[in-house]
């Protein structure tokens, strides 16, 4: 991970326990510009399930994809993060094995 993202990261949690230690909601740094975002559903080489999610933006605006998963033996729902990315790239994440996608999200960094 390349130190201005975890210096965003880094960022954004201390202003998100500062926020919630004062009982004010957590604001948002700049706003994003975040569009045309479109998911992609992947299979992977044993057969798990997967989404690769891109979303086009400004140069500055990053993002991660999400997705919950439900598991094929028992019905147990979770859920799994991908990678932060900048905007024009894509964020793939997966689901364990024996279980598929059922929603997937992006969330601005």
């Amino acid at each position: 991970m390349s130190v201005r993202k975890r210096v965003a990261l880094t960022a954004a949690a201390i202003a998100g326990v500062a926020a919630g230690l004062l009982g004010a909601p957590a604001a948002s740094a700049a706003p994003t510009s975040l569009y045309n975002c479109t998911t992609n559903y992947v299979e992977g080489s044993l057969g798990h399930k997967g989404a690769a999610i891109t979303c086009r933006g400004g140069t500055n605006d990053y993002f991660f994809g999400s997705i919950d998963c439900k598991r094929f033996d028992n019905g147990y729902v979770y859920h799994h993060e991908g990678p932060i990315v900048r905007a024009g790239q894509t964020s793939t994440v997966w689901c364990d094995y024996n279980a598929k996608v059922i929603a997937t999200f992006y969330t601005a960094v």
